[in-house]
């Protein structure tokens, strides 16, 4: 999954909408846990809070009729 590739598209979709703070939240989240993998490696507590992130990001990506995820597979 190329997640730099979807939180640029997301963030583009998402401008003006009132759901840009949001999704900031949760763009950082996401980077700590991919530097965390990164540093550490992948564990059970990072596949976890990624996992949750990718929640909260795909419901921000509801607002304006998107999956996240397909945005990472683009």
């Amino acid at each position: 999954m190329n997640y730099e590739q979807g939180l640029q598209q997301l963030k583009n979709r998402i401008r003006n909408t009132g759901y840009e703070q949001e999704f900031l939240i949760y763009e950082a989240r996401l980077r700590e846990t991919l530097d965390r993998e990164g540093t550490i490696g992948q564990t059970d507590q990072t596949r976890s809070d990624r996992k949750e992130v990718m929640i909260h990001l795909n419901r921000v990506a509801a607002y304006v009729h998107v999956h996240f995820e397909e945005l990472c597979r683009e």
